[in-house]
């Protein structure tokens, strides 16, 4: 008897100490993923990061999943002087993704940045935004930086 008992009590004790991984059903939230630093020939630094804004969840076939790919421009003493941010929603139902929303926003953090050109759109599985930023002195245009970043989505709600 005493044998059984003990057996059961470790039986629950290693169940409760046990980390098993469930992969079917991860779930992420509010999370931030930085998938690129690039430090330019300056000093200067972009860092791409993708945010998603929703949960999402590989078992839920018919969902949304919100989120956003940013580039941040940073000066050669790491200040953020600008960000670009593609913003997308996509409708997943079993296999096939389409993005039903896109837009985008271009933020002027420091002195002597100014948005020259920016424009957003959708198509399948993706949203894509593009801009141009550019660096004036004295009003003389010194510096542009172009970018296009795309968001696609899968049908297990991963975005890249």
């Amino acid at each position: 008897m005493k044998k059984i008992i003990l057996s059961l009590i470790l039986s629950v004790i290693l169940l409760f100490t046990t980390n098993i991984p469930i992969h079917a059903n991860e779930s992420f939230t509010d999370n931030q993923i930085e998938i690129q630093k690039e430090i330019l020939g300056n000093g200067n630094t972009i860092i791409t990061t993708i945010q998603y804004d929703s949960t999402r969840s590989s078992l839920l076939r018919n969902s949304t999943v919100s989120g956003s790919k940013k580039v941040d421009y940073l000066n050669a003493n790491q200040q953020i002087m600008w960000t670009f941010t593609v913003h997308g929603t996509f409708s997943i139902s079993g296999t096939s993704v389409t993005c039903t929303s896109a837009s985008h926003t271009v933020s002027i953090l420091g002195s002597g940045w100014n948005t020259i050109s920016s424009s957003s759109g959708k198509s399948g599985n993706s949203a894509s935004a593009s801009a141009k930023v550019g660096y004036y002195s004295l009003g003389i245009l010194i510096q542009s930086i172009e970018r296009t970043l795309t968001l696609s989505c899968d049908s297990n709600g991963k975005l890249s």
